[in-house]
């Protein structure tokens, strides 16, 4: 019999924009829970989605791969079986791994639910393509309680922040704002979604302490995208790879086994299985691509200021979305405090200084050229060395496909 503990639960939370929460200084009480995890653990001051698409990033998350190298691009398509899972690493370590999902985006049809003995993707509770986060922790307390002798790797996606808004009613009057200007009021029911989202993660969090499980047990919580809030013109997520689009929280928490840490640089959601196999002594296979993070947790070694951090769009054979003109594909890079956006078919370029223009307002790109063309011949070596497979999605059914429609997502 494998031996109990160490366990590993990791907290997927959709559409999180990290500086829309208390834990990364956001100044509205958002996060009471996550500020008392990185309070107490690690938190990553910088840390990037490989996109602003669910599916995808998810895959991204618990393989490793970027986007682009699974073939994976867009909610209508699904994990191929070319790369390991997390799940499947663990699974074959002896662990029990389960996943508790809330939308439709991440149903076994995604591909996603590959390595879990027990998948919850049950949603015709919550209108048949996803259940709100109440339900979502009773379903993960359910499973958190059943007997067993070994460690378990339990994954939980809360999905409440993503549009369209709609809080429990005793959140609003916290965040409504004094006028009835329609931006605010989307901040506002956003941020109370957050909350709503932010309380049950504490209530899971309660059960696993009273469970005595705390003690022994790996906490991660991330995000798969951000959301625009109607900055640079866009309301949601999809089309564009600002800060705003791209930027989660990444959180790490194991009392008495990882040491209170904010760890500055940037760093990608898919450094995540390297990271929390070293943590917790499981030999990583060498398909895994992105980084571990412990050295840089445990001060041993700084992260490299200048990584390159790649970033993909979804392919888009529309022409506008939400009102904004989108078309084919856009990449971006970040390097430094540089970073550089490129939509071929668009015909955009962008450059941006993010210590001088952290809002992306100033496009540098006419400004600086041969730095420009620097960057744009770096992003093109980038996205070249991925042999992209061919993914046509074809386990999704009609139904699905209509449930993916209903949530917002265009082909």
């Amino acid at each position: 019999m494998a031996p109990r503990g160490p366990n590993l639960l990791i907290i997927t939370i959709d559409t999180i924009r990290a500086d829309h929460t208390s834990a990364y200084g956001y100044a509205r009480n958002t996060t009471p829970t996550l500020a008392r995890l990185a309070e107490g653990g690690v938190r990553f001051e910088t840390v990037y989605a490989p996109m602003a698409t669910t599916g995808p990033s998810h895959a991204s998350l618990f393989t490793s791969l970027y986007p682009l190298s699974l073939g994976y691009l867009d909610n209508f398509q699904r994990l191929n079986e070319t790369a390991p899972t997390l799940a499947e690493i663990l699974s074959q370590k002896g662990y029990d791994t389960a996943g508790v999902v809330s939308s439709t985006p991440l149903n076994t049809r995604s591909g996603l639910a590959r390595g879990f003995q027990s998948f919850d993707d049950d949603f015709t509770d919550g209108g048949k393509d996803k259940i709100r986060a109440r339900d979502t922790t009773a379903r993960a307390a359910r499973w958190l309680r059943r007997p067993s002798e070994k460690p378990f790797f339990l994954w939980v996606h809360y999905f409440d922040p993503h549009q369209p808004y709609a809080p429990p009613i005793k959140y609003l009057p916290r965040f409504a704002p004094p006028s009835l200007d329609r931006a605010e009021w989307r901040a506002a029911k956003y941020d109370a979604e957050i909350r709503f989202t932010d309380d049950e993660i504490g209530r899971l969090l309660e059960v696993l302490r009273s469970l005595g499980h705390l003690e022994d047990t790996l906490v991660v919580v991330t995000g798969d995208h951000g959301e625009g809030l109607g900055q640079h013109g866009f309301p949601t997520h999809g089309p564009l790879l600002y800060e705003e689009d791209v930027k989660v929280p990444l959180l790490l928490h194991w009392p008495g086994r990882l040491p209170r840490a904010q760890v500055a640089g940037a760093v990608e959601i898919r450094d995540v299985p390297r990271t929390v196999l070293e943590i917790l002594e499981v030999s990583a296979p060498s398909s895994l691509e992105g980084r571990s993070l412990l050295p840089a947790i445990i001060g041993k070694e700084p992260l490299r200021p200048d990584r390159t951090i790649f970033l993909q769009r979804r392919t888009y054979a529309v022409e506008e979305v939400q009102g904004i003109p989108v078309h084919g594909r856009m990449f971006g890079i970040r390097v430094g405090r540089w970073k550089y956006l490129e939509a071929v078919e668009e015909g955009r370029k962008e450059l941006f200084d993010l210590e001088r223009d952290p809002g992306e307002l100033n496009n540098l790109v006419d400004e600086k050229q041969e730095q420009a063309a620097v960057f744009s011949t770096l992003l093109r070596e980038m996205a070249g060395q991925f042999d992209t497979p061919s993914n046509s999605g074809s386990q999704w059914t009609a139904e699905d496909l209509e449930r993916l429609e209903a949530l917002g997502y265009v082909r």
